[in-house]
């Protein structure tokens, strides 16, 4: 869950990320993000883009002007969340199964 101005993002186990008017507390857009659960979220210092992470290892960047995919990275290992300072730089912290 990451929030934004007027704006909450969350993200389910069934891969969909729901952006929700916070003042209203209604649900503004569905977007299908993932084909499993959506793992993190975190959306830039502008509010026109969100980046997330899904558990069957794909990584999006997400246009919020239009919720449109704007770049997809699937991965051959696991990460489980992104951490991003205010420059947007992305560290992906991996997810080690010993």
């Amino acid at each position: 869950m990451k929030g934004f101005k007027n704006f909450l993002f969350t993200g389910g186990e069934d891969g969909n990320i729901l952006v929700w008017k916070i003042k209203e507390w209604g649900l503004l857009h569905k977007i299908s993000a993932h084909s499993k659960a959506v793992l993190d979220l975190e959306v830039h210092s502008s509010g026109k883009l969100m980046i997330s992470l899904g558990k069957e290892q794909k990584l999006v960047v997400w246009n919020l002007l239009n919720f449109q995919k704007t770049f997809t990275r699937k991965f051959s290992y696991g990460f489980h969340n992104i951490l991003a300072n205010k420059n947007i730089y992305l560290y992906f912290v991996r997810n080690f199964q010993g």
